[in-house]
């Protein structure tokens, strides 16, 4: 009798990956199991075997997309924190962070907000947890202007709005048709204005 086959860590990583990517590409209803183990290198069996079948795989990728999302996040504190007290200093890397993982992971940001998200569901609360506790320290230090769960809100809205610009619509234009942008650069600039509108002195 053979050996049974093991599935890693890394194969569980490529499927997630292709899972997500193929629903972006195609939407859930369309998620073709063949097609993501192809493209993982390997057969549908391993889907099976590690996440159940396919409603358990998406289940997987949109726990995937929550958990790296936020777990970068806390990352982002932690590092800023190191670097000083400041609470706006926090908020301005949260914001930095923010776009850096979107932009590297692109299709798992998508199934995290998109229209792929499952219908009626609500943003899973670690999505927000870090940028709710730094706002809930620049109101403490009289700092905020407004009330803090608008001005997560609507700071979330904003550094959202313009990240999903970027992946959506501009980086699918050829460069020619948007010349002399610097994308880092205009978010930069947004994020800046964003938290200048919500965080009284320097």
């Amino acid at each position: 009798m053979g050996r049974p086959k093991q599935y890693d860590a890394d194969l569980e990583a490529r499927l997630i990956s292709a899972a997500a990517d193929a629903v972006v590409r195609d939407g859930v209803e369309a998620l073709s199991l063949r097609t993501v183990a192809r493209c993982a290198g390997t057969s549908t069996n391993a889907i099976y075997t590690m996440f159940g079948g396919r409603d358990g795989l998406v289940h997987a990728v949109r726990q995937a997309a929550v958990t790296g999302f936020a777990a970068s996040q806390f990352a982002a504190l932690e590092r800023s924190r190191q670097g000083g007290c400041d609470p706006k200093a926090h908020l301005l890397d949260l914001g930095r962070d923010y776009r850096t993982w979107a932009i590297e992971h692109p299709s798992l940001y998508q199934v995290m907000f998109g229209a792929q998200a499952p219908a009626g569901a609500d943003v899973d609360p670690r999505v927000r947890s870090c940028l709710s506790l730094v706002v809930g320290h620049l109101h403490e230090s009289g700092r905020l202007r407004g009330v803090p769960e608008l001005a997560a809100t609507s700071i979330w809205a904003s550094v959202h709005g313009m990240v999903s610009l970027e992946i959506l619509l501009w980086r699918r234009h050829d460069p020619a048709d948007i010349p002399l942008i610097d994308f880092g650069l205009l978010y930069d600039e947004h994020l800046a204005a964003t938290v200048r509108a919500w965080v009284a002195g320097d």
